[in-house]
């Protein structure tokens, strides 16, 4: 237990954040677009285009880390965003061979959320900050539980600076975008029947990121054993970490806690493979199938929400701003995307039955009946293996959740540094859907349509969370050294063991059905 703690004060963390309930930003695109296609012979068509994007931002009011830095506080608003695009086909063998190829450039303008974010994180009009149970400063002015504060005037008149965050976009803050390039073959096989074959990859570039100036760079090496599930040991972990000012840390800087600044240090990475079987309409049917093999990695960025809206801390393992053997701190976190699927197949049709004939019942009854399947099967996604401080070493910048004192969040903060990312499996996806529809006539323009879905027909599960906890570890200060105890994997409950079927929009992957009723007149 911390000595600071006291009646109510048995946390070993207090963190909030206060200020205007609302933010108010206006952003105004201005886009432009040129496109043309060009048969440069009658086999070869050319299709070139060129986009230009520009948006103005509401600007933040000056964040406190600028009586720090005067350059800092600004949203750039680059000037040069010209995205262009080319495309060509190339037909051949009498047509029934077709070549196309295709690049661009994607702009992914800075959205709301991101614009707010920053005007937030200034420390100007709404305070964020962190008391720790570790500093004899800032826990005697945290509220005893369930309390907190309620005004910014509060905040002020008890809080030092030194517990307030502050953050900013660097002044060369560029717009995040994406590069896409496409080869692909068709062919003809039959008048109804075609094949294609091709290959899709892109690159992720000035994805937005974040690290805390004030943890500087590492100071320190922490050394730990890694003892297996069965209590042996099997080998020792070391890693570089960040120190807290009164254990060396040198550029701290006592008028901020964390100094957060939003870079372009995200990548993304993506190739795929694609093969598809086309089979026209005929009179009875017709039907695709599609097959995937791809594979994705970026430096950390999460899902789609990491890339544009942050919290008041980073999600890498190290410092983003840091120089690890001759490495940024997010060059570390490259592996498999949580994104990244291998393989997926999809196969669907639509099948019509056959006319029949006879009296008008049987006709109504048997004809126009139209039954719509889908078929899906994927390997499955993958997410972090994490560990847990149980017990940390009271040096660091700060002390959790992450081995290395850099306080940050998941994914990188929270993962096991020593396994490569992404690398617990969630469930395969076996999933069959269907839909029976027919449409009846009644009267002159009156009819009733009958449908009947399926979901998951096959009613087969897939996880969509795992049991992700890997390691606990335990610092003996005593001796400066650290251990790293392996949880059990497997079964019902270890590290893999699925805790989660959800889905959407019914928050299952179970089997569902539903049938409606529509009568048009």
């Amino acid at each position: 237990m911390s000595p600071y703690s006291s009646a109510g004060k048995h946390y070993t963390t207090f963190a909030q954040a206060v200020g205007h309930p609302q933010t108010r930003i206006t952003i105004r695109d201005y886009d432009f677009f040129a496109q043309d296609n060009y048969q440069i012979t009658p086999a070869l068509t050319l299709n070139l285009g060129l986009r230009y994007e520009y948006a103005t931002f509401t600007q933040p009011p000056p964040p406190t880390y600028q009586a720090t830095n005067p350059g800092v506080g600004k949203i750039n608003q680059p000037k040069a965003d010209f995205a262009p695009r080319v495309g060509f086909a190339y037909a051949m063998n009498g047509d029934k061979t077709v070549l196309r190829g295709s690049y661009g450039m994607f702009y992914n303008r800075l959205p709301g959320a991101t614009i707010t974010r920053l005007q937030q994180l200034g420390g100007t009009v709404r305070k964020s900050f962190t008391l720790s149970d570790t500093s004899a400063t800032q826990f005697p002015a945290a509220p005893v539980f369930p309390n907190t504060f309620s005004s910014l005037s509060q905040v002020n008149s008890v809080l030092s600076p030194s517990s307030i965050n502050s953050g900013f976009a660097i002044p060369t803050l560029g717009t995040p975008y994406v590069q896409e390039w496409s080869l692909s073959v068709e062919h003809q096989l039959m008048p109804s029947m075609s094949v294609n074959l091709g290959y899709i990859g892109s690159r992720g570039l000035k994805f937005l990121q974040r690290s805390d100036l004030n943890a500087g760079p590492p100071t320190g090496i922490d050394t730990f054993s890694i003892i297996n599930a069965s209590g042996v040991q099997t080998g020792t972990y070391s890693t570089p970490v960040y120190f807290s000012a009164a254990n060396g840390n040198t550029t701290y800087n006592p008028a901020y806690s964390k100094i957060l600044q939003i870079d372009n240090g995200g990548r993304l990475w993506y190739d795929g493979l694609i093969a598809e079987l086309h089979q026209r309409e005929n009179r009875y049917i017709q039907s695709t199938i599609a097959y995937t093999y791809s594979h994705s990695e970026d430096l950390g960025q999460g899902t789609f929400s990491s890339n544009y809206y942050f919290s008041d801390q980073g999600d890498t393992f190290y410092n983003g701003a840091s120089l690890i053997n001759g490495k940024s701190g997010y060059a570390y976190e490259k592996g498999r995307s949580l994104e990244d699927q291998r393989h997926r197949i999809v196969m669907n049709a639509i099948i019509h039955t056959p006319d029949v004939k006879g009296s008008m019942l049987k006709t109504e009854s048997l004809n126009g009946w139209q039954l719509a399947p889908i078929f899906t099967y994927a390997t499955p996604q993958y997410v972090d293996s994490t560990l847990t401080v149980s017990t940390a070493d009271p040096r660091l910048y700060v002390p959790t959740p992450t081995l290395s004192g850099i306080g940050a969040e998941a994914p990188g903060g929270t993962r096991v540094p020593f396994l490569p990312t992404a690398n617990l499996p969630l469930g395969n996806t076996v999933q069959l859907d269907g839909r029976l529809t027919k449409t009846f006539s009644i009267h002159e323009k009156q009819t009733f349509e009958f449908s009947f879905e399926a979901i998951n027909a096959l009613n087969h599960i897939r996880y969509t969370g795992v049991n992700q906890l890997a390691y606990k570890s335990v610092w003996n200060s005593a001796t400066n050294t650290g251990t790293l105890t392996q949880q059990a994997v497997g079964g019902t409950t270890g590290t893999g063991a699925g805790t989660a079927s959800g889905g959407f929009p019914d928050g299952t992957n179970a089997r569902r059905a539903q049938i409606s009723l529509r009568y048009t007149f």
